[in-house]
């Protein structure tokens, strides 16, 4: 984190306007995402931005909701077919939040942070059909081909999320 706080004093002193955005695939992304939570706590002002792909759920509702409030901003590409970002937390994540009244704040699930973008490998002519292919669904260059292939042929996708993400609904 040093090195990085000197490039940013660097460049603010040079009157850039400066950002920072983290990116990773698989465990890259979850160590993206508590990249960005220390460069938000050293560096508080500064726009800061993850793009994840594939990436497992990290912390607990505080913690997205800390990441929230820093002002971080989350991009979690994920594949609807692979599994990794389905974890950890396969049956005890998020989603239990709808039984609040029943189970009571349950800080000790796994969360997701920030706008997702579901891609799924079936929207591609290239990829195989059929059966489970863990590896295939999980690879970075099948995350990459589907969003290449939702740029190239203009399709609409909508980007949809957590509260505390602002990147809200586009048209690619």
């Amino acid at each position: 984190m040093q090195e990085v706080t000197r490039l940013v004093n660097l460049y603010k002193e040079r009157g850039e306007q400066v950002s920072l955005t983290i990116t990773g695939h698989s465990l890259g992304g979850a160590l993206a995402l508590l990249n960005a939570y220390e460069a938000a706590a050293a560096l508080p002002g500064l726009p800061i931005s993850v793009i994840s792909f594939g990436a497992p759920r990290v912390g607990n509702i505080a913690f997205r909701d800390e990441l929230h409030q820093m002002g971080v901003k989350t991009l979690r590409v994920v594949v609807k077919q692979d599994v990794v970002p389905k974890m950890p937390g396969l049956v005890f994540n998020e989603g239990l939040q709808l039984f609040d009244d029943i189970t009571g704040t349950l800080e000790w699930v796994y969360t997701h942070v920030g706008a997702e973008l579901k891609l799924d490998v079936r929207s591609s002519p290239y990829l195989k059909r059929g059966g489970f292919n863990f590896l295939g669904f999980h690879s970075l260059e099948t995350y990459l081909h589907l969003v290449d292939g939702f740029a190239e042929h203009k399709r609409n996708v909508s980007i949809g999320g957590s509260k505390g993400c602002s990147f809200g609904e586009q048209g690619m």
